[in-house]
């Protein structure tokens, strides 16, 4: 609840610190019960591209600290074709302060609706859970993310299923 205050608080600052960015991404499974990189329950292969849009303000006492909101929509490749839609909100520290250069960390939380009908999840609405590390250079940066979808327990069966994902995208 506190990053969703935080994030309200920050991006209703006047829109001259807000930066936007696009990027585009490929992920796969990782870290799920199976313990096989591209697999999830059951030794299905889990893979997707995705697609980001980044509304991103630096927190004005704090300009290593900015919050950020993040609308995405990936295809799901395997282990059936389909779409998943969602929103992140979260934080990103930059290593170097207010530098438009350098490394940064990111965490955030949000939902995603899935086209999917994912045998672990037992609903197509699910929670998500994130974390990365990434490089800006200028307007371009690169950035590789943990995420992890959950139903939190409002369905059964509740098993997560944890992806990476590799991004790369520019600040216009």
């Amino acid at each position: 609840m506190q990053v969703l205050l935080l994030s309200v608080v920050c991006l209703a600052e006047p829109a001259s610190a807000l930066e936007q960015a696009l990027s585009v991404g490929y992920g796969i499974a990782a870290l799920n019960p199976e313990l096989h990189l591209s697999r999830i329950e059951g030794g299905r292969a889990y893979d997707f591209f995705q697609v980001t849009y980044l509304l991103e303000r630096p927190c004005r006492d704090y300009l290593a600290l900015a919050v950020f909101l993040e609308p995405f929509a990936s295809f799901v490749n395997r282990p059936d074709q389909g779409v998943d839609a969602g929103l992140y909100t979260g934080l990103k520290y930059r290593l170097s302060g207010a530098e438009k250069r350098g490394f940064f960390f990111t965490a955030g939380t949000g939902m995603v609706y899935t086209t999917v009908g994912f045998k672990e999840q037992g609903t197509h609405l699910n929670f998500t859970l994130e974390a990365g590390a990434g490089y800006r250079f200028g307007r371009f940066f690169i950035e590789d993310r943990l995420r992890h979808y959950s139903n939190g327990s409002t369905a059964s069966p509740n098993r997560s299923i944890n992806a990476n994902v590799l991004t790369i995208g520019f600040y216009f």
